[in-house]
């Protein structure tokens, strides 16, 4: 039987788990030392740490993701401390500090809470929080909701990513409306996961695709280089 890696145990989330599936078990069992390493590093100062997003989503269907991307209590200035050299203050306005690791570049960003979007891309104010809940209720689709504690080997789902993963739908977290209005690139990105695999087409849940009708032209929002 896989075991995924023993750790400390940092702050437990604001919501509850559930065991990690046993595809999710033998992923967390490949992870790098390094990527460990920085889990530990977090958890033994008491704060929290999660894996989460579109790494989570890809390990379920079978396609690791060498983007590894956390979330986290702990601040940036914090991170910034905590790994010195390592760290780089990529997006320290917006929570994310990027830790250099003999593998590779892990994004961690801090669990935050936001203002309005008003240009269409960011938020225009963010002050740092501790909610994994509220972060995980931000993001865009139900499969790119979900985290992982890694220590506890737990799966958080609660917008039901995984039922989205098995039915291939792309469902909006909460109003779909607004996640539109928040960010024009998740219209992008909804068409470009419709047809993300060599397997049947993707379906789009109605309410998203008649949010992605109705803010159609805040595609022109979006920068070139980014489409």
């Amino acid at each position: 039987m896989v075991e995924g890696p023993t750790l400390t145990r940092g702050l437990s989330a604001d919501l509850d788990g559930e065991p990690c599936p046993p595809q999710l078990i033998r992923w967390l069992a490949t992870l790098d030392n390094d990527l460990l390493s920085l889990l530990e590093t977090i958890a033994e100062e008491g704060e929290g740490a999660w894996l989460v997003g579109g790494c989570v989503r890809d390990a379920w269907l079978g396609a690791p993701s060498t983007d590894i991307d956390l979330c986290t209590t702990c601040t940036p200035d914090r991170l910034l401390t905590l790994f010195g050299e390592r760290a780089i203050p990529t997006g320290v306005d917006f929570g994310t500090v990027t830790i250099k690791g003999q593998n590779g570049h892990y994004e961690v960003t801090t669990l935050r809470t936001e203002s309005l979007y008003r240009d269409g891309r960011r938020p225009d104010q963010v002050e740092w929080g501790t909610s994994l809940r509220e972060d995980l209720s931000r993001r865009d689709f139900t499969f790119n909701s979900m985290a992982v504690d890694v220590a506890r080997q737990l799966l958080y789902d609660p917008y039901n990513g995984l039922s989205d993963l098995h039915t291939r739908t792309v469902r909006a977290v909460g109003d779909a409306v607004l996640r539109c209005e928040e960010d024009a690139l998740r219209i992008l990105r909804a068409y470009r996961f419709m047809r993300r695999d060599d397997g049947p087409l993707w379906t789009m849940e109605p309410m998203l695709h008649a949010a992605i009708i109705r803010h159609r032209s805040r595609l022109n929002m979006v920068a070139v280089e980014r489409r």
